[in-house]
């Protein structure tokens, strides 16, 4: 490589290809190869970008699938992007196409074997009758390429990216847990439809010197989690354990994003924290103790890993074996919950009952993880992050609401004298007022998740995973209106807007949201001034 500054384009790339198309004739002609399925896509799949375009493929169980949704969401994926690669004609694009990592056919490793055998599944029921047309290009690939056929699964598996997009070089980019670079354009947005849009731009996130080998995460979020977490969704999601420097550093010298406060500087009642050790507030001095790998494991050739807990006033920290499995049933419940989400997403975006319940839920899973796993386990902070990004939709609409309903152009109107408590919704936004401890509180939990991630010491600016968080508080902020809220507002959106938005981690669309934000500021800034200077003129002239 040669040497790349923050925010520089690394590599802009088209794809070799797209197996969950986004537009009405490439999803035809992957449907109409299907028998038993309209070749018109209905109208649930055309609007979206996050379902597979044969969701209405009926998949009988198998000694694989049965009813794991994730596993017949990946069988349908297997099915769509041998699809696809039947429809190519470019002999070298299917030949890169095979080229790219899959796990052997014939001897894969222990990780493997699970997605090995999903591809023969997926393989043997497009062998079955009434399930291809008889024209299907993939009839043929089965029929003719059995190999290539379970092959192009596995690439898919192994290698795709959002909307089922392959590359041939992006494809090939390793993962670290310390990442360098990052994508930064949803190549798969409604909006792109030519192969064009399409493209995969990969900027560097920090300094990257000549010969220094470029890395992305395949984590999202779960790369601000702890090295176990991490290396659980790689090997169920990606196949391998990750070897990254800063895996082998949380491995020997201990994972600060799994820290505890200490059991022995601070008893609990049962598996609770008292509750200065719980916030850490500055009413107590807490002390924390992390896991690593006992030496003993890190002797075997095994990738087990047992860990133990070390204080740096207490040494080793035995932890009795009843909290241990507390904390573990706190961090499965919580992921589940946050995994149930991210799946759902769509439709609780669209169903207000819902989106209560799942914030309500993530507040009560917040309260439980600070309470037994203190404020600066990476689960209480990932909770945090879900929990605030909608608390800040919520106010957001608010202010937006009584803006459109005429009760001052920021959103501040009739806010003097009264005191009224904001209700759970935007209904009735023109009688009541943004509570502004809420707003206090969403500041406080952003301060601290900002704290959290700085700690990681990640080469990656914190505003990757706090960036729209930054600008949904200014947003709230600057919609009060008054000149202090104002101030307060801007420091927050230019925390973020000269190493990250600036350098269009997030496109250019975000850049002018700040900037509108930052123009609010400055104009209402400008107005006081005026103001000031005028009131003083008048005073001078009555003496």
């Amino acid at each position: 490589t040669k040497t790349f500054s923050a925010g520089e384009v690394v590599l802009s790339e088209d794809p070799l290809l797209v197996c969950n198309p986004n537009t009405t004739p490439e999803m035809k002609a992957i449907r109409e190869q299907f028998m038993n399925i309209e070749a018109d896509p209905p109208k649930h799949i055309s609007s979206s970008t996050s379902n597979s375009c044969i969701s209405d493929l009926k998949i009988p169980p198998t000694s694989t699938v049965d009813v794991d949704v994730k596993l017949i969401h990946e069988f349908r994926g297997m099915l769509q992007a041998a699809a696809s690669y039947a429809l190519l004609t470019c002999k070298e694009t299917k030949s890169k196409l095979q080229n790219l990592y899959a796990p052997s056919l014939i001897n894969p490793n222990e990780n493997e074997r699970s997605v090995v055998k999903l591809a023969d599944d997926a393989c043997s029921f497009l062998g079955e009758s009434q399930v291809l047309n008889s024209h299907s290009p993939l009839l043929k690939l089965i029929s003719e390429s059995p190999d290539d056929c379970k092959t192009i699964m596995l690439v898919w598996s192994c290698n795709s990216f959002k909307g089922g997009l392959i590359y041939d070089t992006t494809s090939r980019i390793n993962h670290s847990c310390d990442y360098n670079a990052v994508i930064t354009s949803d190549a798969f947005s409604s909006s792109s439809s030519s192969s064009d849009d399409k493209k995969q731009i990969i900027r560097a996130t920090a300094e990257i010197k000549a010969g220094d080998e470029i890395s992305i995460s395949y984590l999202g979020s779960i790369t601000y989690a702890d090295c176990t977490l991490r290396n659980e969704r790689l090997l169920r999601d990606k196949f391998f354990r990750c070897a990254c420097t800063r895996c082998q550093s949380d491995r020997s010298m201990g994972d600060i994003a799994a820290a505890i406060p200490c059991t022995i500087c601070h008893q609990r009642d049962g598996r609770y924290l008292d509750e200065d050790v719980q916030y850490d507030d500055g009413e107590v001095k807490v002390n924390y103790c992390l896991p690593r790998i006992c030496k003993k494991a890190m002797d075997d050739d095994n990738n087990k890993f047992e860990y133990e807990y070390h204080c740096e006033k207490c040494g080793k920290v035995e932890i009795e074996e009843s909290l241990l499995k507390d904390m573990n049933k706190t961090i499965e419940r919580a992921m589940s919950h946050l995994d149930q989400g991210l799946s759902k997403s769509s439709e609780i975006d669209d169903d207000e009952g819902e989106r209560d319940a799942m914030l309500e839920m993530t507040e009560r899973l917040a309260c439980l993880s600070t309470s037994v796993l203190g404020s600066k386990h990476y689960l209480t902070n990932l909770l945090s992050c879900v929990m605030l990004g909608r608390k800040l939709s919520a106010l957001n609409a608010a202010i937006l609401c009584k803006t459109t309903m005429g009760n001052g152009s920021s959103g501040s109107g009739n806010r003097k004298g009264k005191n009224k408590k904001k209700s759970s919704g935007a209904d009735n936004a023109d009688d009541e007022v943004i509570d502004t401890t809420e707003v206090a509180e969403c500041i406080h939990s952003l301060e601290q998740l900002s704290t959290y991630i700085e700690s990681l010491n990640l080469k990656s600016h914190p505003g990757h995973l706090t960036g729209s968080l930054n600008v949904g508080v200014a947003r709230v902020l600057i919609g009060l209106g008054d000149v202090k809220s104002m101030k307060y507002g801007a420091s927050f959106a230019t925390k973020v807007y000269d190493d990250y938005f600036k350098l269009e981690f997030e496109g250019g669309g975000m850049v002018k949201v700040v900037e509108t934000l930052l123009g609010a500021w400055k104009k209402k800034a400008e107005e006081e001034s005026d103001a000031a200077e005028d009131s003083g003129e008048r005073k001078r002239i009555k003496l």
